[in-house]
């Protein structure tokens, strides 16, 4: 499920996160092996996928700069393998996410990335959020997704990640 994995190559390396809420560790350790990263990390989270409470945060010269979690929504041992990273977390509140009980979130969190870019749905609710991704030089582009909101996706969920040297003709 696309959804439950964000793959992202850097000048660093290549960064592979898989969220453990609706696929399984056999399956992210078959892609494990055909793609070889240099980083992963599987994610425990009570978001339906990944996408609903993380995303990579990627700076302008293609490094991974850090990631925005809803870190009330991870697994304490999730928390941990992200902090080994080295790189900035940044929280979010659940607004942000899919929300809590009956009030649906805004799935801001919810993004689609490139180096010093990110597309989403809705601004960041949580206080300081927009502040520190224009301090890290993010260009932040906003499309409105409402009614596919109310169905439970948001921007990653329209996209497919291509990276180069990808020849469909074999």
């Amino acid at each position: 499920e696309g959804g439950d994995v964000a793959y992202v190559e850097t000048r660093e390396g290549r960064y592979y996160f898989g969220g453990l809420s609706r696929s399984n560790q056999a399956g992210h350790g078959f892609v494990r092996s055909l793609i070889n990263p240099d980083h992963y990390i599987l994610i425990h989270s009570e978001g339906y996928h990944l996408d609903t409470v993380f995303t990579p945060i990627i700076g302008e010269e293609n490094n991974l700069s850090g990631l925005i979690i809803a870190r009330q929504a991870l697994a304490p041992e999730s928390i941990q393998a992200l902090e080994k990273l080295g790189v900035r977390l940044i929280d979010i509140d659940l607004v942000d996410s899919s929300g809590t009980g009956k009030d649906l979130g805004c799935y801001a969190v919810n993004a689609l990335v490139a180096p010093g870019v990110m597309v989403n749905s809705s601004k960041f609710f949580t206080p300081g959020v927009e502040e520190i991704l224009s301090d890290m030089g993010i260009e932040r582009f906003i499309t409105p997704l409402t009614y596919f909101r109310y169905a439970g996706g948001s921007v990653h969920c329209l996209t497919n990640e291509i990276y180069g040297g990808c020849n469909p003709h074999g």
